[in-house]
């Protein structure tokens, strides 16, 4: 169920998420000089240093980037946190090898999010984001809004969804996203309420995944802590440069009580 926080003069839908797991990838550096291969789960987690601006944060600013699971035609949580990472890669037809190290974090406690499913080209394509904006518009209108203070929300929030789902112009659309994800999260701090982060759509995916932005705290207090670990191959098509395959190139690794992994390289 939908609560709708009030910050300033924007009412935002905020839910209590039961997510069993967050997908996150991390690519890896691969070279004929090096090949990286990580075994530490603080070198898949949030970026710590040299932080430029993104879809949430700030330039410095630490935050958890990563994909949910949801009901979508058109995107699955791998196939999300792969073209949010590696797009680079998939455009780029003179490179045909690309190494990935793909991740499964377990949430320890339900998250209180707030979630942008308005734009069309998300809802149209994601059952979770029409539920959720089915239900937001339900709720003001059971709460007596007047229809023109409704279209003014709505209208907004659609506009927000939409410059999240921007690929084309990211300096300019990071400025205005990041500054609304860092807005939403002060004014609910001001009002002692405690948001976990946002759910939005994933643009490199069309708007059909489902990407999450997260505060760091919610990993340095294990309330959110990496469970296993796998390196994935990308290779091109000799025949059709934009042929792409995915697959393992090791074993699944479970995170040691150490928080150290350790993979069989195929």
């Amino acid at each position: 169920m939908i609560e709708n926080y009030c910050a300033g003069k924007v009412i935002l839908p905020n839910y209590e998420l039961n997510c069993p797991f967050i997908g996150r990838c991390r690519p890896n550096e691969y070279s004929s000089k090096k090949s990286e291969v990580f075994s530490k789960v603080c070198e898949i987690s949030y970026k710590k240093v040299e932080i430029k601006q993104g879809r949430c944060n700030y330039d410095d600013q630490q935050v958890f980037y990563g994909a949910l699971n949801c009901l979508s035609s058109n995107a699955t949580t791998i196939s999300t946190i792969v073209a949010e990472t590696c797009m680079d890669f998939i455009i780029n037809e003179t490179e045909n090898l690309k190494y990935l190290t793909v991740s499964r974090w377990i949430v320890a406690r339900p998250l209180n999010i707030v979630i942008l499913p308005f734009s069309k080209a998300s809802f149209t394509q994601n059952e979770t984001f029409r539920f959720a904006k089915e239900s937001f518009e339900n709720d003001l209108n059971s709460i007596g809004m007047r229809d023109d203070f409704i279209d003014s929300y709505t209208e907004f929030l659609e506009f927000m969804s939409d410059i999240f789902c921007k690929i084309e112009n990211k300096k300019l659309y990071y400025r205005i996203s990041s500054a609304f994800y860092n807005f939403i999260m002060d004014a609910a701090k001001e009002d002692m309420i405690d948001f976990d982060g946002l759910v939005y759509p994933s643009a490199n995916t069309d708007a059909a995944g489902a990407n999450i932005c997260l505060k760091k705290e919610l990993v340095k207090n294990e309330i959110l802590y990496c469970e296993r670990v796998q390196m994935v191959k990308g290779t091109r098509s000799n025949q059709n440069k934009k042929q792409l395959n995915f697959y393992p190139a090791s074993n699944e690794a479970f995170v040691k009580a150490d928080k150290t992994f350790e993979f069989k390289i195929w």
